[in-house]
C-alpha cells in the first residue's frame, strides 16, 4: 500500500512545474525508462522502509501494553 502511494507521490515530483497531473502527462514520464526506474526504486525503497517499521512496531506494541 505505502509503497503506491509513493509511487503516485513521486510520479507528481517529476510533473514540471505547473503542468497538471493528466493521463497524458503521466504516460509521458512512465515511458522515459529513466524516470520510471527512478520512480519505481524510491517508491519500493520507502515502502520496504516503512513496511518493517511497521512490523516491529506491531511486535513490540502487544509487549508494551501488557
Amino acid at each position: 500500500m505505502e509503497t503506491a502511494n509513493s509511487a503516485v507521490e513521486f510520479l507528481l515530483e517529476e510533473l514540471e512545474e505547473g503542468e497538471e497531473f493528466t493521463l497524458e502527462n503521466a504516460r509521458k514520464i512512465l515511458e522515459d525508462p529513466e524516470k520510471a526506474q527512478r520512480i519505481h526504486n524510491r517508491a519500493r525503497a520507502r515502502g520496504r522502509t516503512i513496511g518493517t517499521f511497521e512490523a516491529l512496531a506491531g511486535m513490540i506494541a502487544p509487549g508494551i501494553t501488557k
